[in-house]
């Protein structure tokens, strides 16, 4: 038996979803507040209400799908906080996917064809992106994210290439609107050859290197 219960907070189109593939023919998804809640409480509410639609109590959960991103770093970090109490509470499982993924399986459903690139707002006035290659056998993604210019981005598209991803009106006008989403992270993690991971272990995918700087003692007198 597998309940699963998906978390897909990295963009602005913040949504979960609950699904039983042995009883449901699709899952159940809830949209969110665009906002980023800091606190984790509007993730919880979320649930909540997700799971009272269902009829299911927060015991059925078997599963927790977790979206990691890149995006949001609030909304990725507040997923998976939740994650992590729910698994140190009751043992439950664990699994997540990313957003290029997602969004990937995502177009491959929805019956887009060919060679496009799925890009993230960088902040900063820099675009990330991965190429893309969606054949009637499955999509698949060659080249993992990296910094794309826009002149990379407009010879691109001239060549025939779409360019696709969440949030990206602002750096990139002529991108389409492609967002991941808790019900296609919820059919991923169902499938077999999804690995369960260790609370502990979690992690958002950072677009760029994080890094941290030590501020230096005062020297003594």
């Amino acid at each position: 038996m597998m309940k699963i219960l998906s978390l897909e907070l990295s963009s602005t189109r913040r949504s979960v979803a609950v699904w039983d593939p042995m009883a449901m023919t699709h899952p159940i998804e809830a949209m969110g507040d665009p906002r980023p809640d800091r606190s984790g409480m509007g993730a919880l509410g979320l649930v909540d209400g997700i799971l009272g639609k269902a009829g299911w109590d927060r015991r059925d959960v078997t599963l927790i799908a977790i979206g990691v991103g890149p995006g949001s770093l609030t909304g990725v970090r507040a997923a998976i906080s939740l994650a992590q109490g729910w698994q140190f509470a009751t043992g439950v499982r664990l699994r997540t996917v990313n957003s290029v993924s997602l969004i990937a399986a995502e177009l491959f459903e929805a019956g887009v064809r060919g060679a496009g690139m799925i890009c993230f707002d960088g902040q900063r006035g820099e675009v990330y992106g991965a190429s893309l290659e969606i054949q009637n056998a499955g999509p698949s993604v060659p080249t993992a994210l990296g910094l794309v210019s826009a002149s990379d981005l407009h010879a691109a598209t001239a060549s025939g290439v779409f360019v696709c991803g969440p949030d990206l009106d602002r750096v990139f006008a002529e991108a389409k609107p492609a967002f991941p989403s808790a019900s296609s992270l919820a059919r991923l993690c169902a499938r077999e050859g999804c690995v369960d991971q260790f609370a502990h272990d979690l992690a958002p995918v950072y677009l760029r290197d994080t890094q941290f700087v030590k501020i230096p003692g005062r020297a003594s007198v």
